[in-house]
């Protein structure tokens, strides 16, 4: 079998195709996130379920995929060289994962909740609003934090919304969130009002 050299065609290839996905993943992320619906509610089992097993799952697919730790028993010689790649493989895999499974699984979470709250009824919750504000790199966008259930949520709110209340005082308002229970304590927002305690 003959190493794989720099000027390999092939490899190059495959590591254009390889950097392509991986943009391509990252813009179907970003996309997803701007237009995926609020939610609120908090529960161990989307952390686990959604967010955990499907990112370190893909860890292991792409990780074994490359075979790299068995690198180290067949040459002792550069453990440290091989730990290093192998602690930068993961970093990598990492990365890699998140962008796609763990973007797979919010797509297929997010399905499957949009399913269930559809025959659902309307519940109206009131929530103390507990800051007004901002972010990203321009500050674009706006959203309001309030307290549900004992945990700190977050949803954005529109630019227009924003200008009435950002020299308010956040604590003097409640926020009523139009909603229709999910699964697992999560709850899809349908719509919101703010209004004075």
């Amino acid at each position: 079998m003959q190493p794989i050299t720099q000027d390999d065609p092939k490899q190059q290839q495959k590591e254009k195709l390889r950097e392509r996905l991986l943009v391509a993943c990252i813009v179907a992320w970003l996309i997803y996130n701007c237009t995926r619906p609020n939610y609120i509610g908090t529960d161990i089992r989307y952390l686990v379920f959604v967010m955990l097993i499907p990112i370190l799952g893909g860890i292991l697919v792409l990780g074994l995929r490359k075979s790299t730790i068995s690198k180290i028993w067949n040459n002792p010689n550069t453990f440290s060289h091989e730990l290093q790649g192998i602690g930068i493989s993961l970093f990598l895999y990492l990365f890699a994962s998140f962008f796609s499974f763990g973007l797979l699984a919010k797509i297929v979470w997010d399905t499957a909740n949009r399913l269930i709250v559809q025959d659902k009824q309307v519940v109206v919750i009131q929530c103390p609003i507990t800051k007004f504000g901002a972010h990203g790199k321009s500050r674009r966008t706006k959203h309001v934090n309030f307290e549900f259930n004992g945990h700190s949520e977050q949803i954005n709110i529109s630019s227009d919304t924003m200008l009435l209340y950002e020299d308010k005082i956040p604590t003097n308002y409640n926020i009523l969130l139009e909603t229709k229970e999910g699964l697992w304590n999560h709850y899809l927002v349908l719509g919101y009002s703010i209004h004075q305690k």
